[in-house]
């Protein structure tokens, strides 16, 4: 369900809740484990980047396709790189 917050954009209570409750669980992970699971959490996200560009590109070879998803982790790296984005709790330099 969508909810409208103060300030007018929608709120999502339920993937609010959801988010939480996966950032509380991944808290309670002890510290061996969380370097395993990360990695494990980034092969998901390639597979789900992967699915998008099948989605994008329907007829792109394998190749293609890990070619476009190193482009798009190369560009997210320059963002990163530039400043241009950062964490709110973070003063740009």
């Amino acid at each position: 369900m969508n909810v409208p917050t103060e300030n007018g954009a929608p709120s999502f209570p339920d993937e609010d809740a959801n988010y939480l409750d996966k950032v509380r669980w991944a808290r309670a992970i002890p510290e061996d484990r969380k370097f395993f699971l990360g990695l494990a959490m980034f092969e998901d996200i390639c597979a789900r980047m992967r699915s998008g560009i099948l989605s994008q590109f329907p007829i792109a070879s394998p190749a293609e396709v890990d070619a476009i998803l190193a482009q798009r982790f190369a560009r997210l790296r320059q963002v990163h790189d530039q400043g241009i984005y950062f964490p709110l709790d973070e003063k740009p330099e």
